[in-house]
């Protein structure tokens, strides 16, 4: 495994931390790992070094799409009532009710 260098003061002396909270825990799955600093403290999310595999780019893959779909699915279900909602209030403002 490669050096991690901090990004905050540039110094290699970087161990790994454990991760805090649901959205650490879900960034496991895109590679990113929770990273301390100890001449520093600093600590933050990085992408972790030579670990980059095909299973990780599947998962990304699929993390992905599963988003995706969903976000359309949302949008056509907002659309199809939004457009029956404005159907029912253009008929009421121009005297045309259903």
């Amino acid at each position: 495994m490669s050096t991690v260098i901090c990004p905050n003061c540039k110094a290699s002396n970087v161990r790994r931390s454990q991760s805090h909270g649901f959205r650490e825990r879900l960034l496991i799955m895109f590679n990113r790992k929770a990273f301390r600093c100890r001449d520093r403290g600093w600590r933050g999310l990085l992408l972790a070094p030579g670990e980059r595999s095909t299973r990780a780019t599947k998962q990304q893959s699929y993390v992905f799409a599963v988003i995706l779909g969903t976000i359309m699915f949302e949008l056509i279900v907002v659309f199809n009532f939004c457009s029956d909602q404005v159907e029912e209030i253009a008929g009421a403002l121009l005297g045309n009710p259903k």
